[in-house]
């Protein structure tokens, strides 16, 4: 058992009356799994090895019913109610309910439950009070396009590693330049660059967007001191790494200085080339907060299917 594993349980543990209903239904505003939900040591796992959390993290969380050994595909698009009062109260979000697929489901909140173990269970047990955020999304591009339009408006920047996703690019191009969101590429793998980009753009940037190691030519960024540079320069930018080549088992960009990891599931994650899908993980509750709000009003969500 992890040393810190009562402290971590004592900071974040409720009642069993109270934790019941909550673990099985999220509130409807919060699609996401997070770690302020109730036991979140004991039912992410996270004082078992990586292997076992990939399995079992978060197997019972948000779901409708405990007694199945395995997770249920609950491919519904909408939720049904005991009562109208009842319907009101979840839609007012005086309870926690599911309502609506694209706002929460069951089967894409155990996806979410593990990439938040996976992820972020180290920060949580250094930080036991710190949440841990994840969201899923339809694609890689739609956990990215969610998190910079989240993030940037009209007049700021956006800097971007000079290696990315050839769609993350074009995204730039195409999407964020009609929004008057301005874009700036830098070598990441150079601190000398990164700190001469941000003394010019720095003041406007909202978000440092990077890949490390990048695909295929496995250029490394070092995470730490791009982080740590971007904080100095202006600690109000969001910094954001694509992950999706390294994936958590290799690395963990939170524990080193990101605000925000992504992930195009589809590549590595789920590495059977059966699904397409995207993830988000942050500890950072204004990207959390936004980038909920991009998918709850434009899309992006993923099918409980491919979750």
């Amino acid at each position: 058992m992890h040393p810190q594993l009562g402290t971590a349980a004592k900071v974040i543990a409720l009642s069993a009356e109270d934790a019941g209903y909550a673990l099985r239904a999220p509130t409807q505003e919060m699609d996401m799994e997070d770690s302020k939900t109730p036991d979140y040591v004991k039912m992410f796992c996270l004082d078992c090895g990586f292997g076992t959390r990939a399995l079992h993290a978060g197997e019972h969380v948000g779901q409708l019913q405990h007694a199945s050994h395995t997770n249920a595909i609950v491919q519904s698009s909408t939720f049904v109610f005991e009562s109208a009062a009842e319907g009101a109260e979840i839609f007012a979000k005086q309870r926690p309910g599911y309502v609506y697929t694209r706002l929460g489901n069951p089967t894409v909140m155990v996806l979410e439950a593990k990439m938040n173990s996976l992820e972020g269970g180290d920060i949580k047990f250094a930080h036991p009070d710190k949440r841990i955020s994840s969201i899923a999304f339809s694609s890689g591009m739609a956990a990215i396009s969610s998190v910079l339009l989240g993030l940037a408006s009209a007049g700021d920047t956006v800097i971007l590693g000079d290696v990315l996703y050839g769609a993350t690019t074009h995204l730039a191009e195409t999407v964020l330049s009609r929004y008057g969101i301005k874009t700036v590429e830098v070598d990441t793998t150079n601190p000398a660059a990164v700190e001469a980009v941000l003394a010019e753009h720095g003041a406007q940037a909202k978000v440092l967007l990077f890949e490390t190691p990048t695909n295929p030519m496995l250029a490394v960024t070092d995470i730490t001191e791009v982080a740590r540079l971007t904080k100095a320069a202006n600690p109000d930018i969001k910094v954001v790494v694509d992950n999706t080549f390294a994936t958590p088992y290799l690395q963990q960009p939170l524990k080193l200085g990101a605000d925000c990891v992504v992930h195009s599931t589809t590549t590595n994650i789920c590495g059977h080339g059966t699904v397409v899908g995207g993830i988000m993980t942050t500890t950072d509750d204004t990207i959390k907060d936004r980038t909920y709000t991009i998918i709850s009003d434009v899309g992006g969500s993923p099918s409980p299917f491919d979750a």
